[in-house]
């Protein structure tokens, strides 16, 4: 009995050791519908380059500073990992970056854009982006993704020359504006990670 106990610890430790967080290949549409059926939840919308290392700098203020913060279960993250000029990023290297993830509110995509501005996700349709692939919007609860005319999001930081300048403090206390989660502090700004 006890062999038998010993061989299902290990197989279970090994398969939690094997067990990837799911990257879901998505085009516009298919967003605009994932987007749209979880209106009813305030959701942080996050474009990254999986290579880029202000944009992984970017994930992990999120992850650390923000979701493991903010004890709502009902507040969703939608990141869109992106294949950018001057990076060769492939869906494996997204796949990477969200297995840093273990947390459930938070999806994972894999987008291919043909430019340098992933429009189909309507950044550059409200923004004056050079380039929108390191960026985090916040979409109130009720907010509806129109196709080719997202809404405006509600509050919004980048490491570009888009919305607000990268503060991951701000970012957070409007969440808490929102009711969105505690107003715990301890947080740290890691501004090393706006380069």
């Amino acid at each position: 009995m006890k062999k038998i106990l010993t061989f299902i610890s290990v197989f279970f430790f090994n398969l939690s050791l094997t067990a990837q967080t799911t990257v879901n290949d998505i085009t516009a549409s298919g967003f605009t519908t994932e987007f749209n059926s979880l209106s009813a939840k305030t959701r942080i919308v996050v474009i990254l380059d999986p290579l880029c290392s202000a944009c992984i700098g970017h994930s992990n203020d999120l992850r650390l500073q923000l979701f493991a913060q903010c004890d709502n279960p009902d507040l969703t993250g939608m990141i869109v990992w992106v294949k950018t000029p001057g990076f060769p990023s492939q869906k494996s290297h997204a796949i990477n970056q969200a297995n840093n993830w273990t947390d459930n509110r938070v999806l994972h995509y894999w987008n291919t854009p043909a430019d340098d501005i992933p429009v189909e996700f309507g950044a550059a349709t409200w923004t004056s982006c050079s380039y929108a692939w390191d960026i985090a919007m916040i979409y109130p609860a009720g907010a509806m993704w129109n196709p080719g005319n997202p809404t405006s999001p509600y509050y919004c930081i980048a490491k570009t020359l888009c919305c607000n300048p990268y503060n991951m403090i701000n970012f957070r206390n409007q969440l808490i504006n929102l009711g969105e989660c505690n107003s715990a502090t301890g947080i740290n700004d890691n501004q090393d990670n706006a380069a």
